[in-house]
């Protein structure tokens, strides 16, 4: 039996315990901010989806909805809470360890052990790594080593990369310096994308103890499970929620396959030298610049002085002519863009003084 127990502990699980996306069907980033649970249907959905469903939601002008069972979003916390238990009674182990998660954070731990207890005997792997932490610092149980080392070990066969690495600690640190274990647990970690397992080898691989074919094979699998989680979806939503202060467009994804409008290509020239902005903005910050511009060439276009003489005018024309077409917006009080406007007004000026001198010329000036 301890044999057969070792052979599926060390055996490479075919993906971690959060899975696939149940939408794009990618694997999950083990990063817990690039997904979401919905108290809903408490199924965890990657940000990509998230973000292509906000897209859809907002271009049909419709409530957002949840984009695994299309239930409108909760509005309140109260809500959210009546959903979860709604999912305990049907029995869903993910809200059983939700709601045990949640009496940890608030350190009510005989309501967490109550709950993880539950979520653990449906299989649940994250209830398992849960109980192995409140085992290792005795919280709501009395401590005990052999217990929290069980039940990280059930989570690590069903895919948890971050017990499979507290295993790889306590065997190379804590445990008797079981160097040999220690290494199978942080390449296996390593190969589902943990990051700090992969750190761990480096250190042992500078102390002897990782040989440098081993650290070669983690790092291809490491940076393999990485690229697994990416998509142009998952890219487009890391780029979202771009504060309003920082409004310089860089790029316009507003919407799918929109093509930036002129004024928006115009403002982005405009801002082309000012400090870069990874982030989306939205076209209303757009928009708000552009009629910014158009009411402040206004009120230099209605305080135009009255010339009496073409050098001075030639003067007010070289330095008010570059501003006006580097911001190259349109003023609307003349229709027409202003090189346009300010030719006119040199044309009139011209004939002004031509008709003092000859008012017979003043036709063929105009």
């Amino acid at each position: 039996m301890a044999e057969l127990r070792e052979e599926l502990l060390f055996k490479q699980p075919e993906s971690s315990h959060l899975g696939d996306c149940p939408i794009c069907f990618l694997p999950l980033s083990l990063d817990v901010n690039k997904s979401s649970l919905s108290s809903c249907c408490c199924v965890l959905i990657c940000n990509g989806c998230s973000h292509a469903n906000h897209i859809k939601d907002k271009t049909s002008m419709r409530d957002p909805r949840c984009p695994f069972c299309r239930v409108p979003y909760v509005s309140s916390a109260a809500e959210a809470e009546r959903n979860i238990m709604k999912r305990i009674k049907a029995g869903d182990r993910v809200a059983f360890r939700q709601k045990g998660c949640q009496a940890r954070e608030e350190r009510n731990y005989s309501v967490a052990v109550e709950f993880l207890t539950k979520a653990a005997n449906m299989g649940d792997v994250e209830a398992h790594n849960q109980f192995g932490e409140l085992y290792h610092n005795g919280q709501g149980v009395e401590r005990d080593m052999k217990k929290a080392v069980h039940h990280w070990e059930e989570a690590a066969i069903g895919g948890h990369p971050g017990a499979r690495f507290v295993l790889g600690a306590n065997d190379a640190f804590y445990g008797g310096k079981k160097f040999n274990r220690a290494v199978k647990h942080f390449i296996i970690a390593a190969s589902q994308g943990n990051d700090d397992a992969l750190e761990q080898l480096k250190e042992l691989y500078k102390n002897g103890k990782v040989t440098k074919a081993e650290l070669a094979a983690a790092l291809r699998a490491h940076q393999a499970a990485v690229d697994s989680t990416k998509s142009s979806q998952r890219e487009a939503a890391a780029h979202i929620d771009c504060p309003p202060s920082r409004g310089r467009l860089q790029k316009c994804q507003e919407l799918p396959g929109a093509v930036p409008t002129k004024q928006a290509r115009r403002v982005r020239r405009v801002n082309s030298s000012s400090e870069p902005c990874s982030k989306v903005t939205s076209l209303r910050t757009t928009a708000k610049f552009v009629a910014y511009l158009r009411i402040t060439k206004a009120k230099k276009m209605r305080n135009i002085p009255a010339f009496q003489g073409k050098r001075k005018f030639d003067e007010w024309e070289k330095s008010f002519h570059g501003t006006l077409d580097n911001a190259e917006t349109h003023w609307d009080g003349v229709g027409v863009g202003p090189s346009r406007y300010l030719a006119s007004r040199h044309r009139s000026i011209e004939a002004s003084e031509m008709s003092k001198e000859n008012p017979s010329d003043l036709e063929d000036a105009i």
